[in-house]
């Protein structure tokens, strides 16, 4: 596992607090981000343990929820952050 990203996902705490931000506003909109938050805990946790086989179902996961990540027209600017943070995320996973 790739310890710079690692680190970058555990040490960003601030992307926990957006992330619940962003399901608080749009998830009755968006009913889909609820599980995006919930994966994304599964990720989290993931890196926290080691675990390269959750961290790869769960990015999987992520992208077939997310349509590879794309970000819905009537959102704000954050959700695509959020989106793009999870993305930035994954493809530095696949480098790995």
């Amino acid at each position: 596992m790739n310890a710079i990203l690692r680190k970058e996902v555990l040490e960003n705490k601030r992307f926990l607090e957006i992330i619940k931000i962003v399901r608080k506003v749009h998830g009755e909109s968006h009913k889909e981000f609820y599980e995006v938050y919930d994966q994304y805990l599964k990720l989290y946790e993931g890196f926290e343990n080691n675990d390269d086989l959750r961290i790869k179902e769960t990015l999987h996961r992520l992208r077939v929820l997310t349509h590879d990540y794309l970000v819905p027209n009537d959102v704000c600017e954050t959700y695509q952050m959020v989106y793009e943070y999870i993305k930035s995320i994954d493809q530095g996973y696949q480098q790995i």
